[in-house]
């Protein structure tokens, strides 16, 4: 199906029908272009406004009923999809923490180093603790993990590597001694 439809528009609205739940979206001062990929037969127009009706959101996400769900709703189900979306929901602001602490000492960088040295350190240290969070989420919500763990097996270690990281960064050095063997 090589069909192509662009609306492009200076602005938009979106609103709901008076007499029912139908949302619509208000387009001004735009233009439409139609057609199939590989003719030269395309339709195109400028409007002064269109309105367009947008599917409803319960067709679109794919029977995931767990993220409309309250959190106190989520508490006190059993079900292993709710308990997943619960675990993520409370480490979500857990996750912001300790990627800020883990932040803190890979922001820094010693004198006489690379300028970007821990940059990729820090990039990477992202994009494997977020991932491992998606991938335990899913485990608990498939019942490949239990409930009760949670994703605590990722933020802990997570947050010791974090805490280590600070407490070895923020020490400072020994005094060395100098040639007469006191400290300078």
């Amino acid at each position: 199906d090589g069909r192509v439809d662009v609306v492009t528009a200076s602005e938009g609205e979106l609103y709901q029908a008076s007499q029912g739940e139908e949302r619509y979206l208000s387009l001004t001062d735009g233009f439409r272009v139609e057609g199939e990929l590989g003719k030269d037969a395309f339709r195109m127009m400028r409007f002064k406004r269109n309105d367009i009706r947008v599917p409803d959101s319960e067709q679109s996400d794919n029977g995931r009923s767990e993220e409309r769900s309250s959190t106190l709703a989520l508490l006190e189900s059993d079900a292993a999809p709710e308990r997943a979306e619960l675990h993520w929901r409370i480490g979500a602001p857990l996750a912001t923490v300790v990627l800020a602490l883990l932040a803190l000492p890979l922001a820094r960088t010693p004198p006489r180093s690379a300028r970007y040295g821990r940059l990729l350190l820090a990039l990477l240290s992202y994009i494997v603790y977020l991932n491992l969070l998606a991938l335990g989420r899913a485990w608990i919500a498939d019942g490949a993990l239990p409930p009760s763990l949670g994703l605590w097996w990722v933020h802990l270690p997570a947050l010791g590597i974090a805490l280590w990281l600070l407490w070895s960064d923020e020490r400072l050095p020994r005094p060395r001694p100098d040639a007469r063997g006191s400290a300078a």
